[in-house]
């Protein structure tokens, strides 16, 4: 069962999208299997995501702070609308997939058989 609230289901799209396409592209430029035989592919993805997942996490804590600006007097404190994965938020996920890509890299790990 996958649990998000707000727009943490974009989490799951953002790091399915990258590897997919991580995916093709390495079966396409390097040849068949290059994906199951080679790590730094899935790392990279997993870098590109990092990337994505921090800046959909700036702009959505930009909007929300200025709806809570615009929209709502003084005395009320701003309600923030939670975005999460797994009850981790967009920043944190950011953070987890930097260190699997670094690990994968590190480790010399291939998502095939070796």
């Amino acid at each position: 069962m996958i649990i998000w609230r707000g727009n943490g289901i974009a989490i799951a799209g953002v790091v399915f999208g990258t590897a997919l396409a991580a995916n093709l592209l390495a079966d396409r430029f390097g040849g068949p299997r290059y994906w199951d035989t080679h790590g730094w592919p899935l790392a990279a993805s997993f870098a590109i995501d990092s990337v994505i997942l921090l800046s959909i996490n700036r702009a959505v804590s930009e909007r929300q702070a200025q709806m809570a600006v615009e929209g709502a007097p003084v005395q009320t404190p701003p309600l923030v609308k939670k975005n999460d994965l797994f009850y981790i938020g967009f920043r944190w996920w950011a953070f987890i997939l930097a260190t699997l890509a670094a690990l994968i890299v590190l480790f010399h790990w291939s998502p095939g058989p070796a």
